[in-house]
């Protein structure tokens, strides 16, 4: 069995693939050239989906929506879609029109030096900014228009998820039964069984503890943690997750995670559960487990549904 590791930097974090075959790649070139394919998928993706880069699409529709309608590729207007589609169904907790607040908490990926603590002005004033009810999409032309002036999509909360979904449905159709692929830990997507035939055993961190595995086959788990971004204001730290509802960020829960079998679907999902804690209606859908960890010194697991090879520590 030929088992092939590969690695790249991108959209701000270390790419990781494993590929295992059992005789269907007659050499490690091969091999090693459809995983650089699926490398490629996730570097067109970051390219596509940049809010940083004044070329992106992306870009193009934040600077024109706010006057006209603006034709999108369909395939990332079916991930606005799904993102309107997530933004409901978590009653607003994954929103990819949050930057304003971001910006406002000074937790924006952009922001330096010391932050300021925002007024309660300020932050309504940015929450009047956000809010995927202002995004206009229109399916029968693929356009989208924004409603409301200052709003702008910022997809960092679902493009890694989008990128490692592609690359996998990359790999799957070319030929590949047995694979590994994060995007800096905080996003796993992997393809059938590890190269012994058991599930690939996974896992969850906050960047200091680890606090649990899951058993994973065909299926993607996506954590959102506090820790390793946080901001200290007036002697205060603050984690980089902003709740999209209140304008304020997120203090009772340090750690989500969320399996499930699409990777862009667990990406924003782990980050709505961050938000939402114990007891949300997410516990409810199908084929999604969630499990939140409190505040603490380590975390606190507080809530576990859907998991049933999960295994805290």
């Amino acid at each position: 069995m030929i088992t092939i590791r590969l690695a790249r930097h991108m959209m701000a974090t270390r790419f990781e693939l494993v590929l295992s075959d059992a005789g269907d790649f007659d050499t490690e070139s091969s091999l090693r050239a459809v995983g650089e394919e699926a490398l490629n998928e996730i570097a067109v993706i970051e390219s596509r989906l940049s809010y940083y880069s004044p070329t992106s699409e992306l870009s193009g529709l934040n600077r024109d929506a706010g006057t006209a309608d603006v034709k999108l590729a369909p395939d990332v207007f079916e991930l606005l879609v799904l993102a309107r589609t997530l933004f409901e169904r978590t009653e607003g907790a994954f929103d990819p029109t949050v930057r304003p607040l971001m910006e406002c908490w000074s937790l924006a990926g952009d922001s330096d030096g010391p932050g300021v603590l925002p007024s309660t002005d300020q932050i309504n004033r940015a929450l009047t900014m956000t809010g995927m009810h202002s995004v206009q999409l229109d399916a029968k032309n693929n356009t989208v228009r924004f409603t409301r002036a200052g709003i702008s999509i910022d997809l960092g909360g679902i493009a890694k998820g989008f990128a490692i979904q592609r690359a996998t449905e990359f790999l799957r159709d070319s030929g590949i039964g047995s694979a590994l692929l994060h995007g800096g830990t905080s996003t796993v997507s992997v393809i059938g069984d590890d190269r012994d035939g058991v599930p690939w055993k996974i896992g969850i961190a906050d960047g200091l503890h680890v606090l649990a595995t899951v058993e994973l086959s065909d299926q993607c788990l996506s954590v959102s943690a506090q820790s390793g971004k946080m901001r200290v204001i007036d002697g205060v730290q603050y984690g980089h997750v902003v709740d999209p509802r209140s304008g304020r960020p997120v203090s009772v829960n340090a750690v989500a995670a969320c399996v499930c079998k699409s990777a862009t679907q667990s990406d924003a999902l782990s980050t709505a559960a961050l938000v939402l804690g114990p007891g949300s209606n997410l516990e409810s859908i199908p084929d999604v487990g969630i499990a939140v960890w409190a505040t603490g010194d380590p975390p606190r697991l507080s809530s576990v549904s859907g998991l049933p090879t999960f295994q805290p520590r």
